[in-house]
């Protein structure tokens, strides 16, 4: 069944019913295949598509008759093809495993991503953000992906794929903002009062100034060996002009370039800026294997150990668990890593160099741990691994050497709270992944 938002209701169609606007179609409790936008409607499309994004139907198909430039829509074409895709895309729906399940936000994205063929994520300028580019489709159905590192880890492990260049950015050190002002500075005292001055070069001892102090009166003469100047080519000659520090009065014949970011005030020389690529995403292999597989599995599949998506670490702590209550002599351990500051240490250092932080540290416990063990992210402020067949303490602290890494020159240092579960010695009777990740969190 096809929704039809028009203004102009006309003869009933088999298989579309008419609404004039999103909240009659809400009221309705009609739960269609697709929407389709009639050309007589005059509402708000980009509204309409916030509203159908941010609904119980976020994964359907939304069209126009005629063309529109909403990144939330699906396109424009006629009814006749808006039903034939509908039914496409409910082939497609049940192609996917356990496709009513609850859905976390990457799951989401990838879902929405893998029933539309083709499917590309297209960023657009937008002042007001502090990175430049936004994906309008991800702040309206993921919101909490809404960020240039979070996204740059998905593409990482290949959940999604660059496909298509649109810029190269350059963003702040500090807090991964791209507002950024690169002006010229005095290289002696940093000062943005420089301004461009006439200088002389004395052939008799070689003196370089500011024009101005070899005047006098009328006339040129050296203020260091005192020869007088008539001759240009002769006696002086005009080398490139200095810069003069209205600061320090500091003179120069150069005067380096700094980025200096409006967000934070931090300030780099631009060769320090992180440069950052912004592509078109399209879904990656190991996105649609994930899909198809109907749970997302790993995040990253080189050497060492495995990062998983949550709902996958649950699923396995729970077969761990079920396991340990067949086979008594099967053990595993939980470690749970938690950083008690990240507030803090966003405040001080910005969510891009807090990201780059926690990937740092990543990237190292991938090295402490096996390559049988299980790693996960549930938040940022949480990291879970499973051990199987061993017992968690030795690795537990190893962990917390790796802390070390993490630490600022200048700035607060994370507090990380690590605590650790070990099965069968904590394990209750009816404990399954849930019970056991909510006791972990409560010690």
């Amino acid at each position: 069944m096809l929704a039809i938002f028009s203004d102009d209701q006309g003869a009933p169609q088999d298989g579309c019913i008419h609404f004039d606007s999103w909240d009659k179609l809400k009221q309705s409790a009609t739960n269609p295949d697709a929407v389709w936008i009639s050309k007589s409607w005059r509402g708000d499309i980009d509204a309409l598509g916030k509203e159908m994004r941010s609904s119980d139907l976020w994964y359907r198909q939304l069209y126009s008759e005629l063309p529109h430039s909403s990144p939330l829509i699906d396109g424009n074409c006629t009814l006749h093809d808006a039903l034939r895709k509908a039914h496409q895309l409910n082939f497609a729906i049940r192609q996917i495993p356990d496709a009513a399940r609850q859905f976390s936000d990457i799951e989401k994205l990838l879902f929405f991503m893998a029933i539309r063929q083709g499917c590309e994520l297209t960023p657009q300028f937008d002042r007001a953000s502090k990175s430049r580019y936004v994906y309008p489709m991800v702040q309206t159905l993921s919101p909490e992906l809404d960020s240039p590192a979070i996204l740059a880890r998905y593409v990482a492990g290949g959940l999604l794929k660059p496909s298509r260049l649109v810029d190269r950015i350059r963003l702040c050190r500090q807090c991964g903002g791209a507002h950024l002002s690169y002006v010229e500075v005095c290289p002696s005292c940093d000062s943005i009062a420089i301004k461009h001055a006439p200088s002389l070069h004395c052939f008799a001892c070689g003196h370089v100034a500011r024009k101005a102090n070899f005047q006098v009166g009328g006339s040129l003469a050296c203020p260091k060996c005192e020869a007088r100047l008539r001759h240009i080519g002769v006696d002086y000659d005009l080398p490139l002009a200095q810069y003069i520090c209205g600061h320090c009065n500091e003179a120069s014949m150069e005067a380096p370039v700094v980025g200096r970011c409006y967000d934070c005030g931090n300030v780099d020389s631009p060769e320090l800026l992180d440069v950052t690529e912004v592509y078109s995403l399209t879904l990656g292999e190991q996105g649609m294997e994930s899909i198809r597989q109907g749970h997302l599995s790993t995040v990253s599949d080189g050497d060492g150990a495995r990062d998983v998506m949550p709902g996958r670490f649950r699923e396995l702590l729970g077969w761990s668990s079920n396991t340990q209550r067949r086979y008594q002599s099967f053990e595993f351990g939980v470690v749970l890593i938690e950083f008690g500051n990240t507030g803090e240490l966003l405040d001080h250092y910005g969510s891009h160099r807090v990201s780059l932080m926690l990937a740092e540290f990543g990237e190292r416990l991938r090295h402490v741990i096996r390559d049988c063990d299980i790693s996960s992210s549930d938040s940022l402020e949480r990291i879970w691994v499973l051990l199987p067949s061993t017992a968690p303490e030795p690795t537990a602290a190893r962990l917390g050497h790796l802390v070390g890494v993490m630490e600022g020159a200048t700035g607060p240092t994370p507090e990380v709270r690590i605590r650790t579960f070990h099965s069968p010695r904590d394990m209750g009777e009816h404990d399954d992944s849930r019970t056991i990740m909510r006791k972990m969190l409560a010690s």
